[in-house]
């Protein structure tokens, strides 16, 4: 479970870090759209796809106290 609690810190500054390293490359010229795009796609995508599982998890558990207290 400690290392859930890290993960939901430490996923939002490395997604915002990528996207950042992502936007200069873009903008000197260093990678072109065809691959920007796609990566700074999917790892916004994932972020918030991990948020939402996360979500879920937390509602199951949420569930399976009430359940036990009853």
């Amino acid at each position: 479970m400690e290392s859930e609690g890290v993960s939901a810190y430490v996923r939002p500054y490395i997604t915002i870090l990528m996207v950042t390293v992502f936007c200069y490359l873009a903008v000197v010229g260093t990678i072109g759209p065809e691959v920007f795009v796609p990566t700074v796609t999917m790892v916004v995508v994932y972020w918030f796809k991990s948020r939402e599982e996360e979500k879920k998890g937390e509602q199951i558990i949420a569930q399976m106290k009430e359940v036990n207290r009853g």
